[in-house]
Order: C-alpha cells, then structure tokens, then sequence
C-alpha cells in the first residue's frame, strides 16, 4: 500500500508549467511553441511530440505507438487521419457542416439530415440502413434497423424515457418501463424502478440526501434475486455493502479506506489491495472473478499490464492519457474520429456502426450484421441480428458486472452504460478503467474536480453516466438525446464539457496546470484551442476517443 502524493510543478516566467514530479519521482517536461501550444511531453521512458498547422490545428502527433498525421479543410474541420500503420479515416460534410461520410479500412458509412441536423439515415457499408425518427422537441423517438426491428422510446412531458421497446417479426425483443416517481408519488429527477417486462427483472432503487444509490431490489417473476445496501463515508467512499436477500447496513462486506481514499482492506484481508505512489492501483481483490495482480503504470499514468487469472495483458496508447488505446493483449484495435472503429483478436475482425459523434448503433463481424438495443443509460440490453433474431442479452449489477442470467452467442465487448469491458473484467471508460463490483476507478480523476478522486458517477450509476472517464454527467436520458443528434453534437457535449472542467481549474490555478495534470490531448481546450476562444470542430476531432 502506498497513498498518493501531491504533485510537485515548476513554471516558466509565463506561468507554464515546464514539470510536474509525481509522487512516484516520475518529472514530466513540457515544452510548447510560441502560441503557447504544446509540441513536446517527456517522462523519463515516454516522449511525445505534437506538431501544429499554422491554422492551428494538430497535424501531426509522434508517441511510442508510431506518428499519426492529420489533414483539414479550410475551415479547420478533420478531413484525413493516416495512422501509423498507414490506414486512414476520411471524413466529408455537407454544406451545414454535418458529417456526411465517414471512410475507414472496413467501408464508407454515409449520414442523411433533415432541416434542423437531426440525423435521419446511417447507410453502412453494403448499403444496409438505419434509420431515425424525432419527436417536435427533437428528441429520439424511434430508431429501425435492417431487417425490420424497431426500437421505439417513449418521453414524459420532460422529455424523459418512460419506456423503451424493441420489436421485430421475431416478436418482442425488450420492453423496459421507468418510473420517476418516489414511494409517495412525487416526482422526483432519479430513477425509482425499472421494469423489464419480456424477462421479469424489475428494479427498485433509493437514495441518501446526496443522490447516492443506497438500496437496489432485484425482482424477477416476484421472486428476490438480490438485494444490495451501501453504506458511505462522508467523501462517498464506500465503506460496507450487502448483497443478501435481507440486505443490511453496515452490511456483511466492509471495506477501510486511507486518507487518499485508496482501498486497504476488505473485510479485514489487507492483501489484496495495492497502489502506487500517484494513487494508481496496482492490484484488487472485490470478487475472485474480478482479482487483478501486477498493474504496471508508466511515467504518465498509463497502465501498459495487468495480470488477471494468470493471464498477462499488455497495453499500448496513443498520446499522453488512455483514451486511444491501441491494443490489450492480442487484441489490437483501430481509433478514428469517431471513436474505436474496429478490433481483430485471434485472426477476428468486428468493425463497429456508429454515428459521427460516436454513439454505437452495431456491428459486423464474419460477414453478418448485428445491433444493439439499449436502455436509459446506454447500457447493451441485447443484441439482435439481421432478421431480427435476439442472439445476446445482458444484465448487470449495480456498476455494470455482468450476471449469470446473461447469456452471449455472438461475442461483443460493449456492455454496461455503452463501456467497452476487458477480459479482465474492467471497463475501459475513455480515461481510466472502472473496477464494477465496487464502482471506482484504478485511478484518481485526472481533472482533480471531483469529490472523490476514484467513486464512479458520484455514487448514482442508475442516472449519472462517466463515458470519459473525466467528470460524470447527470440527468444521463439528456445525453442520450445529445449523443442521438447530428453532427459531431455528442463530442461538441464532451467538449464542452471538458471545457468547464478546465475552465473551473484555470481561473483559480492557471490553465496549464489543467494541461499538465490532464495531459495535452485533453486539455486542447485550453492550450491555444481554447474554450472560452470559440469551439471548433477540429479541436473536437482532437479530442481523446472514446471507445476500446
């Protein structure tokens, strides 16, 4: 066990920080060009290189995955990724500026708009359609796949989900029904219950004065197949929790905490638990099925090993944080500006359907066509094929651990609030990885905003999602509608987002102590692209991916 230290930065004469030593002993140099935009990050092992066009934007980024290069319209919109292995994206948009086409090496998806940019088709390779529909406000009301199966969502007068259906010639794929209201009737903005009509499971949720998820009752057929209870520290770390039929608090597992909110025992058993000195966690023990050993970090944060049920899984990223992931173990994957695009593993290839912001819609692989169908908060209810045949289903555990009742013919790693889950049972959630029977991360948040530097979704994984892995969002049926948008509105959000966290940083410790804790990719923000400057869409393709 070893608690995490501060930071130590020293600054040039333009209050730049020029270091940042570690708690490890790890110092990390910057050095930027005369528009004050980073062109070079070095940690004793790692260097990074970043070259800027003169319109700057990013044309070219060197790390140790190799150089990849990017071209621009002339009105600095992404149009040409080249990625080290020479593969390319290619992007076009229509005159509003929409997304018209997105070419990587599996295929040309082409997007369709109506006037207002919503997007109305999605023809992926092969020229098979998705298609979607909107209500007056805009909003998400019906989306068909190939084959004939719709997924229709229903609002309340707030916009808000109240129920979402899937249907096809198959007959009723998922039916899930959520109510807002409290024990008493009243209206609430958290999720109470939700019920899942096809299979029987039905959820009960209540939560503590702060908004955190204290007591979930899992119901199927009127049956008790679980009852949890957590239990809180005052930063939200969780201290006790109960998985027993009559569910208790302080519950029958009991978990002690150091004061940099680093776990050092469960249940006593101090063994299981490690972290290095910058609070990165080099092992864990919540489950036998999620025990992790050997976690290696190197100088910037990045875990490039892990060992899980004697199996070493090695990491490479892109850049300066864990966003682009570049390949775990034998599985390799390919980014591009719209997310994780594909993977091969063991000689097999699954390339991904999604929209111009990233949001996932399905995928291919052996020459057939899946899609998924999801809930409130993105999670894979299941997955139907071509002909509308249900061939996955899911369900999870309060923070996204998957139950025996799922089943899984065609193998696929998203599940959980649309996370990309690892063999070794993490989720890889953009920035850092999510430990899901306990709800944290196995590292500290890089903004430095949060509360808690390690509890996910600030303890309400029922209506808060954390994609990035870099500050959470509330209210998660609005960025279901943003992420449903045209246009790159769903990494705009994230932007933006990005943008008030670092603005949050800046005006009370200097912008580029945000670049330097988030690391440049990140924080493009607010080194020379900046916010409070003016957004645009180059700078959102320069942002971290989401995805693998």
């Amino acid at each position: 066990m070893s608690a995490k230290q501060g930071k130590a930065r020293t600054y040039d004469a333009l209050g730049r920080p020029i270091t940042t030593t570690d708690g490890r002993g790890t110092t990390v140099t910057f050095t930027y060009n005369a528009h004050d935009r980073p062109i070079k990050v070095e940690g004793p092992n790692q260097t990074v290189t970043y070259t800027w066009d003169k319109d700057g934007n990013l044309a070219q980024r060197t790390d140790p995955t190799g150089t990849t290069r990017y071209a621009f319209d002339s009105l600095s919109r992404e149009t040409v990724r080249t990625l080290p292995d020479g593969s390319q994206t290619v992007l076009t948009y229509t005159a509003e500026g929409n997304v018209e086409s997105y070419e990587d090496p599996a295929g040309t998806v082409h997007y369709d708009y109506d006037d207002v940019n919503n997007l109305l088709t999605l023809t992926q390779p092969g020229d098979a359609e998705i298609t979607f529909d909107y209500d007056a406000n805009g909003s998400l009301t019906k989306k068909t796949f190939p084959g004939g199966t719709v997924e229709k969502i229903t609002r309340d007068g707030s916009t808000r989900p109240t129920q979402i259906t899937a249907t096809s010639g198959q007959g009723t794929l998922t039916d899930l029904t959520f109510n807002y209201a409290t024990d008493t009737g009243s209206d609430d903005t958290r999720l109470h219950s939700r019920q899942d009509t096809v299979n029987g499971w039905d959820y009960s949720y209540a939560y503590d004065a702060t908004g955190r998820l204290t007591d979930t009752v899992l119901n199927q057929g009127g049956t008790l197949l679980r009852h949890w209870t957590l239990c809180y520290d005052a930063v939200g770390n969780i201290t006790s929790y109960d998985d027993a039929d009559t569910a208790t608090c302080p519950g029958q597992y009991t978990l002690t905490y150091d004061d940099a909110d680093q776990i050092t025992s469960l249940n006593g058993d101090t063994s299981g638990f490690a972290y290095d000195a910058e609070g990165n966690q080099t092992a864990g023990a919540m489950r036998p099925e999620s025990t992790f050993t050997n976690a290696q970090w190197n100088d910037l944060s990045q875990m490039t090993s892990v060992t899980h049920d004697g199996t070493v899984y090695a990491a490479a990223y892109a850049s300066t944080d864990q966003s682009e992931r570049t390949c775990l173990g034998d599985t390799a994957f390919h980014n591009g500006p719209v997310g994780l695009s594909g993977q091969t593993a063991a000689g097999v290839d699954i390339n991904f359907t999604r929209c111009p912001e990233g949001d996932l819609h399905g995928f291919r692989t052996a020459d057939k066509r899946y899609y998924y169908l999801t809930d409130l908060i993105g999670s894979i209810e299941a997955v139907v094929d071509e002909d509308g045949n249900k061939v996955n289903q899911y369900l999870y555990e309060l923070f996204g651990a998957v139950r025996p009742e799922t089943s899984e013919q065609v193998p696929q790693p998203y599940r959980y609030a649309g996370g990309y889950q690892d063999p070794t049972e993490l989720y890889h959630l953009g920035a850092r990885y999510l430990e899901p029977y306990i709800g944290r991360f196995t590292q500290p948040d890089p903004s430095g905003q949060e509360l808690n530097p390690y509890l996910y979704a600030a303890g309400d994984p029922t209506n808060n999602i954390d994609p990035t892995g870099l500050g959470f969002w509330s209210s998660a049926w609005s960025a279901i509608d943003s992420l449903s948008k045209s246009s790159l509105a769903g990494k705009i959000l994230y932007y933006w987002q990005g943008c008030l966290v670092g603005m949050g940083v800046a005006f009370s410790s200097g912008a580029f102590e945000f670049a330097a804790a988030l690391g440049p990719e990140a924080a493009l923000a607010v080194l020379g692209l900046t916010c409070w400057g003016g957004a645009k869409l180059s700078n959102v393709n320069a942002l971290p991916e989401i995805g693998g």
